[in-house]
């Protein structure tokens, strides 16, 4: 019997130019993007996905693409909360629009870093657990920031990111990211040197939450709060999570500090970068994800022509039923690289399956103008109600969702000016879409 898709939402392709702005156009980079996210057997939702491309003001061209897929844990309110703030985060940090990117680097950091901390301010307004205690919301984020051909690939918890790259003529998998999990050495002593502790609970490792015995005790926990040690979370970084906050050392034992990496794009190398949360990795391995994307693109000659994030989500619930377990929510984002040429790709929707299409509603976005306004950005992103004010903006183009199966299939071209030393009032933060 076939897994039971839920309503999914498709919007057009799009063609959008990628540029910083220079007058000498070096190579251009033609980048595809696919995403879908599946509940599978959870009661809730608490994966979120984005994907977002940025510009300075109306006119002007696309400066650089964010992706991202947000796990959510103990409630969504952590994940819908990094999403609706996380990327407008990182970019108001100083540094960001450098052209060193160490400096890139330590941004995106402190724009984890600060959304963690401004979810303190939002705490008393999400829900208490059952015990009444302080929300234990949190959640994973695997970001990717496309510039030019650079590529930033940040994450916290077990939210992964894998790139699939050709070595010796065949497209092989290349993880860039580690899971960050309590049995991991490195994590389990950074733990236990800040005074936390890793427990194992059902054979799985968890880092421990200091809870009061009292469980309406309120207020910051003390030498004489009365406390056990209980065996909670599966993942050592988050964001959120505030409930491992250690008042004696000021710190907090599920870290909000992401690892990032830098990388520089080769289209004739770097063919794809998947990101997904555990509820793809947790069942498939890199390389079977990997194969599952070439066999899925072999003999196709426009990569529009076929779903690959619906494929890998659908490879990933098939391996929970062939394992007679609840299938996690699994969400997935491919980016694709080539070279681009002068002429656009084609407009040409992903192929679906008669059953699938049977089972599922098709919204069609509207399509956007270069002179975009605030109503024709809401309808091209489709995204929900809990989307930020700053999303909805005319200087973003949004493929957001957290509904259990959303489609989202969208290609633009990125070109870099051979002169990369541009001053701080040119970064490029402009978009321009570009519609046949």
């Amino acid at each position: 019997m076939s897994w039971p898709f839920s309503i999914r939402e498709r919007a057009k392709m799009k063609h959008v130019l990628l540029t910083k702005p220079s007058q000498t156009i070096k190579s251009r980079l033609m980048v595809r993007v696919s995403a879908e996210a599946h509940q599978g057997g959870r009661r809730y939702m608490e994966d979120l996905t984005s994907v977002l491309f940025d510009r300075q003001r109306v006119g002007k061209d696309i400066g650089q693409c964010y992706a991202a897929v947000y796990d959510g844990h103990g409630g969504s309110e952590a994940a819908i909360f990094a999403r609706a703030m996380l990327w407008d985060t990182i970019k108001k940090q100083r540094g960001f629009y450098s052209q060193d990117p160490a400096h890139v680097v330590k941004a995106i950091k402190e724009g984890f870093l600060a959304t963690h901390r401004a979810m303190w301010k939002q705490l008393d307004n999400w829900p208490k657990t059952r015990h009444g205690l302080p929300s234990t919301s949190g959640t994973t984020a695997a970001i990717v920031i496309i510039r030019g051909r650079k590529m930033y690939v940040a994450h916290v918890g077990d939210s992964g990111v894998v790139r699939g790259k050709i070595k010796n003529k065949l497209t092989k998998a290349e993880p860039l990211t580690s899971d960050h999990k309590p049995e991991s050495p490195d994590e389990k002593k950074r733990i236990e040197d800040i005074g936390g502790r890793v427990l194992v609970r059902n054979g799985v490792h968890r880092v421990a939450w200091k809870r009061p015995v009292v469980l309406k005790h309120k207020g910051p926990i003390t030498r004489r709060t009365q406390t056990e040690m209980v065996p909670f979370l599966a993942v050592s970084r988050a964001l959120g999570d505030l409930w491992s906050f250690d008042y004696f050392r000021g710190e907090f034992v599920v870290s909000p500090v992401p690892d990032v990496q830098v990388y520089t794009i080769d289209p004739s190398v770097h063919k794809y970068v998947i990101v997904a949360s555990d509820g793809l990795w947790g069942v498939v391995r890199p390389d079977e994800a990997v194969r599952c994307v070439n066999e899925s693109i072999q003999n196709v000659d426009e990569l529009l022509d076929v779903d690959v994030s619906h494929r890998l989500v659908s490879l990933a619930l098939s391996r929970w039923r062939e394992q007679r377990l609840r299938a996690d929510n699994t969400s997935v984002i491919v980016i694709f690289f080539e070279e681009g040429g002068s002429k656009p790709c084609k407009h040409k929707s992903p192929s679906e399956s008669p059953q699938a299409e049977s089972q599922t509603d098709t919204d069609t976005a509207s399509e956007v103008s270069t002179e975009m306004t605030r109503e024709n950005t809401m309808k091209t992103s489709d995204s929900s109600e809990n989307q930020s004010q700053s999303d909805l903006t005319p200087t973003s183009t949004n493929l957001d969702s957290d509904k259990p199966a959303l489609v989202r299939t969208l290609a633009f071209r990125c070109t870099e000016p051979q002169n990369s030393h541009l001053s701080p009032s040119l970064q490029p933060e402009s978009v321009c879409v570009e519609l046949q």
